[in-house]
């Protein structure tokens, strides 16, 4: 039970012993840029983790504040079914769909049967793989 990892998501609107939100309930504006802040925060959700398609964390991030911004499940499960159209239909670049690994991860590491977009670290040459003894070979 000690084992298990932290997960969530909401607003933080305290931070560093200050408020980050005005009396209204809106995000104060960054010193430095005078733009609102992003006073989202999750941690722990594999959908959005670093490592994840960069089409999951966008859905994903997208639903997780549509749910705490009040969205009702109907409007959530258009949300989801426009990005999957947009996969499907191949609006959606591939780049976007497929987890990018660069050759200095190791492709053997739980990934095995995943597809891969590997670049090169020194050719920068791009290409697809989904055999991980191939993707050694593809840069």
């Amino acid at each position: 039970m000690g084992d298990q990892k932290k997960m969530y998501a909401g607003y933080q609107i305290w931070s560093e012993g200050k408020w980050q939100i005005d009396e209204h309930g809106n995000p104060l504006p960054d010193e430095k840029t005078g733009q609102p802040r992003d006073i989202f925060t999750a941690s722990g959700i594999p959908a959005i983790k670093s490592d994840a398609a960069p089409i999951t964390r966008e859905t994903g991030l997208s639903v997780l504040k549509a749910l705490l911004n009040g969205a009702t499940p109907s409007e959530i499960e258009a949300y989801v079914r426009s990005v999957y159209d947009g996969v499907m239909s191949g609006e959606v670049p591939i780049d976007m769909v497929i987890k990018a690994i660069t050759l200095g991860d190791d492709p053997e590491s739980p990934h095995t049967e995943q597809t891969y977009i590997v670049k090169g670290a020194s050719t920068g040459k791009r290409c697809t793989t989904s055999s991980t003894s191939l993707a050694r070979r593809c840069a």
